[in-house]
């Protein structure tokens, strides 16, 4: 891309450079793939530029590999070609009789690949990710399945995949749970919906099994503790910190790296261990 002032002895010079340019190099400019774009000039001054220049005017958002150039935010109308580009590919394929396991390959090689291509470029817009997500989501399962009939007394056939058996296994539980205390479980299921969407994380909270908080939660996750030294505090707390004991099953030798004595769990490494100690003494001298 190359800028000059509106002028025309300054589109003048631009244009010299470039002959002069293709005069050395041998390369040429090709007026098809080249455009001139304008901004703030009246017609006359615009037409004695384009007529220097000798190329087409073009209009913004121009595009670059595919990828549209502008300089406002990119618009939904902006990722058309995206969207019709991924609905060629998924159009295409719904055609064959493909199992799942080639289904899921053609949308990780394909379709993310040209997802990826142009998020790479520009900022994740959620509104995207959902069109994308639901046309593979409709090319993965099939749109069609158990379309018009009650999801309530739908039975998965042998044919169907895990998945939907799966779902039909939670769907049995959600009715056990809520189905004596509603007399229909659309209405049940009205507390645990936002909009006409389930939002899984309450129908979670309803199955997981609960306990009383832990006294120590409401003091490792605070604003003013850094966010790894909190996570790595509640790995600590709960004995889930990578130690060798932890990590048994690699075949690793039990010694504790620091000190080179006693097994290297959790207390060892933070209060047993010598070199902790040194430590810890350092950071109380310190303070």
């Amino acid at each position: 891309m190359l800028f000059s002032r509106g002028d025309s002895h300054s589109v003048q010079v631009l244009m010299d450079a470039l002959d002069h340019f293709s005069r050395v190099s041998g390369l040429t400019l090709n007026p098809t793939k080249s455009n001139i774009f304008l901004a703030g000039k009246y017609r006359d001054v615009s037409q004695n530029i384009l007529d220097l220049a000798s190329f087409p005017r073009g209009q913004l958002p121009v595009r670059y590999q595919g990828l549209p150039l502008a300089s406002q935010r990119i618009s939904e109308s902006d990722f058309a070609p995206l969207f019709k580009t991924v609905d060629g590919f998924l159009s295409k394929w719904s055609t064959l009789k493909l199992s799942y396991a080639r289904r899921l390959e053609l949308i990780r090689a394909v379709v993310q690949g040209v997802q990826s291509f142009w998020l790479q470029a520009f900022p994740v817009q959620k509104y995207v990710l959902d069109r994308i997500t639901s046309m593979c989501r409709d090319f993965l399962w099939g749109s069609k399945l158990a379309k018009g009939e009650n999801l309530w007394q739908w039975q998965p056939k042998k044919r169907h995949s895990i998945f939907f058996k799966r779902l039909a296994y939670v769907r049995d539980l959600l009715v056990q749970k809520l189905g004596d205390l509603h007399p229909s479980m659309e209405e049940a299921m009205k507390p645990f919906c936002l909009a006409g969407n389930l939002i899984p994380r309450k129908v979670y909270d309803l199955f997981r099994a609960k306990a009383n908080p832990k006294p120590w939660m409401a003091f490792i996750w605070q604003s003013y503790i850094p966010p790894k030294c909190s996570f790595t505090l509640w790995l600590a707390l709960r004995r889930r910190l990578p130690t060798k004991t932890n990590l048994e099953f690699l075949g690793l030798p039990m010694d504790c790296t620091f000190c080179g004595h006693g097994l290297e769990d959790v207390d060892h490494l933070f209060f047993s261990c010598q070199f902790s100690k040194e430590v810890w003494d350092n950071i109380k001298t310190w303070l």
